[in-house]
């Protein structure tokens, strides 16, 4: 896969998926999502974490909102970043195994997404495995 930190994008879930007004009320907005342009596929992952228990998972479509595959599974004890992290490199490992050469990547981390795009740093061990997903992409 030859790509360069470009393709992953964030969400910015207050943005993109609240709204608050002056009384203090929380609105849910209406999103959409987008479906990536002709040859790409997308990727979309998450991870989160609890008391040190965490799953993270991801969904690959085609650019008709397809199913190409989908993932879950558990990460014990580890953070919610590290757990977003791992659900990004799991990704794109089943990417590779499909032979997805044009992949857009969204995620809800900026931290991630930032890292991930060599733009911000990250602790000793998340970096680990941003590093191994620079192996992939570059």
């Amino acid at each position: 896969m030859v790509l360069d930190r470009n393709w992953i994008r964030t969400w910015n879930l207050l943005d993109n998926f609240l709204r608050y007004d002056n009384s203090k009320k929380i609105e849910r907005l209406n999103t959409k999502w987008s479906t990536p342009t002709p040859p790409w596929l997308k990727l979309n992952f998450d991870g989160a974490a609890r008391n040190g228990f965490a799953t993270g998972g991801g969904i690959i479509r085609d650019i008709m909102g397809n199913l190409v595959l989908a993932y879950a599974g558990n990460f014990d004890f580890v953070s919610s970043n590290m757990a977003k992290a791992l659900a990004l490199l799991w990704g794109l490992k089943l990417a590779l195994g499909i032979n997805a050469k044009r992949l857009i990547i969204e995620g809800d981390s900026k931290l991630i997404i930032e890292a991930a795009k060599g733009v911000s740093g990250v602790s000793w061990m998340i970096n680990n495995v941003i590093k191994d997903i620079w192996s992939m992409i570059v």
